[in-house]
Formats: C-alpha cells, sequence, structure tokens
C-alpha cells in the first residue's frame, strides 16, 4: 500500500454554518473528480464534547457521503475500534499511537494531523478489511 494523497478540507471557523458547508461540499467534489475514487470508507461515529459540535460534525459527513451517493460510489463505515483495532492492533488506541502507526505501515515521516492521520487509518482499514472480503 501506498498513500497517494492526504489533506484535510477546513472551512474557517468564524463563517457560518451553511457557507462552511458549501466549502466542503466544492472541495469534496474537486478532489473526487482530480482522484476518481471507485468507493470510500468513513468512519461509522462521530465524537463531539457537545451536541451542537457533534450536529455540525454530522451535518459535514453528510455533505460528504452525498456527495459521493451522487457519483454512485460505494460507501463503507467502519467502527473507531474496528479502525484502531487493525491499524494498531489495539482497538483503544489514542490518536497519537494512531499517528504513529500509519506512519509506520506507509514507511513516511510526514508529519499529519490527527484529522488527516484518522481518515488515513480508516483508508488502511477499509484496504485490509477489503482484502479479506473479496
Amino acid at each position: 500500500m501506498r498513500l497517494l494523497y492526504a489533506d484535510t478540507i477546513r472551512a474557517p471557523a468564524k463563517e457560518k454554518l451553511y457557507p462552511r458547508l458549501e466549502k466542503i461540499s466544492r472541495r469534496l467534489h474537486e478532489l473526487l473528480d482530480e482522484w476518481k475514487p471507485d468507493e470510500v470508507a468513513v468512519e461509522d461515529v462521530f465524537y463531539a464534547l457537545n451536541a451542537r459540535s457533534a450536529f455540525h460534525l454530522g451535518m459535514a459527513r453528510g455533505v460528504a457521503v452525498a456527495a459521493c451517493l451522487g457519483r454512485q460510489m460505494k460507501i463503507f463505515e467502519y467502527a473507531p475500534t474496528q479502525v484502531k483495532s487493525i491499524v494498531t492492533g489495539y482497538g483503544r488506541a489514542d490518536k497519537a499511537q494512531v499517528k504513529k502507526m500509519i506512519q509506520l505501515l506507509l514507511g513516511t515521516r510526514e508529519e499529519f494531523g490527527f484529522d488527516t492521520a484518522d481518515a488515513i487509518a480508516v483508508a488502511l482499514c477499509h484496504a485490509v478489511t477489503a482484502r479479506f472480503d473479496s
């Protein structure tokens, strides 16, 4: 396995929700046009410290899922404990452990933020799981 591209889509925190979601949607569509994936893997649960944050994260996730559904992509969901278990061998690993393991698994010293590392971990989980489910 090798990493072709990884990044975090960011929208200014001080903007209102819908303009932020529109920026996320636009950038995601650009990436889908550029990379043309056949399937996507997502984490099936988002954790947030408060209900408002959870709601906003859920809406952003909905924008991402809708973009993929609109392109007839297969969508696979993985529980956070499953991702951590496959990537680190321990389902309760912390974010630093996950980040370190993706660097080791991919043979890179590149520094990823935690959100990017989490997304890469979900992709690695899917790659391993799909290999055994085929």
